[in-house]
């Protein structure tokens, strides 16, 4: 009978014990529901989004009050939609993909690999570490924009492609033909044999005329007008005609040097012959015509 009291008396101290951690238990949840539900809000207004949602995956929890999970609940979907991601993306020294890489954010390690998927981030300036064996550490400053999600931020520790190489020198410009050259030349090697001509013809008129009706002709010879005329013209023609010819030679050959001596111009041309098209007049009998430009370089 005394064993059964003792039993007795246990066990209501050990359900007296069990109730009272219980409600010990519920208290500590309950209190830690409501400073999660202010602390949440605090966060979110300092830009410590992850903090915000750390807080509110809390108070969500169905341990808590009725009256703050609602609220928890709508915060914590706005929350997930202004918290920011980033997928980093990189390529290894065979300039391979590789997931091989160990990613740390203001120097806390956030991914031993790379899984494709976006890491959460803080809105703001943060300073990224990516280690990948075999290969020096790289870094990079970014700044977060709240609301981004997925931005990809790429690291490549492949050696740069070698540079081009640069392309051959244009070919010298093509030295055009001297036309305006060759063809004063040629008409002042035309007017020379002009001379020659003329100058040969009168001086044998001219001695024909002195042996006829010059000083020391035999008496009786008669010499018209129109011979000695004649004579005279042939001998004026021969006197211009070297004297254009000589002009036209001299230039043409200086026209000549001066093209082989100077260097050659990008755009000579030997020879460029423009042609428009005139339109008729409205009203006008007569179609319209055109209009050309001859360009000849020296």
């Amino acid at each position: 009978m005394a064993a059964s009291c003792v039993s007795w008396h246990l066990g209501v101290a050990s359900l007296a014990l069990v109730t009272s951690l219980s409600g010990v238990v519920r208290a500590q949840e309950r209190q830690d529901c409501l400073d999660a539900y202010e602390s949440s809000q605090q966060h979110r207004q300092e830009g410590k989004l992850q903090a915000a949602r750390d807080e509110l995956l809390i108070c969500v929890q169905s341990a808590c009050p009725d009256f703050v999970r609602p609220d928890c609940e709508r915060w914590l979907g706005e929350v997930n939609e202004l918290l920011p991601t980033v997928v980093v993306a990189a390529k290894g020294p065979d300039g391979a993909d590789t997931s091989e890489v160990r990613v740390s954010v203001d120097g806390q390690v956030v991914a031993e690999r790379l899984d494709g998927r976006g890491i959460p981030m803080d809105p703001g300036p943060h300073q990224l570490r990516f280690e990948h064996a075999g290969a020096p550490p790289k870094e990079q400053a970014i700044v977060v924009q709240q609301g981004v999600k997925n931005r990809v931020i790429a690291v490549n520790w492949a050696p740069p492609a070698p540079a081009p190489e640069p392309a051959p020198p244009p070919p010298p410009p093509e030295r055009g033909q001297p036309v305006v050259a060759y063809v004063l030349g040629g008409l002042g090697i035309a007017a020379l044999g002009s001379f020659a001509a003329f100058a040969i013809l009168g001086k044998r008129e001219a001695d024909d005329l002195n042996a006829r009706c010059g000083d020391g002709a035999p008496p009786g010879g008669v010499c018209t007008q129109d011979e000695i005329d004649a004579t005279r013209t042939k001998l004026v023609v021969a006197d211009v005609s070297l004297g254009v010819g000589a002009g036209l030679v001299a230039v043409g050959l200086g026209l000549l040097i001066y093209h082989f001596a100077s260097e050659p111009d990008d755009d000579a041309t030997a020879l460029r012959v423009d042609l428009v098209s005139l339109p008729a007049e409205a009203g006008a009998t007569r179609p319209g015509g055109a209009y050309g430009s001859l360009t000849l370089p020296f």
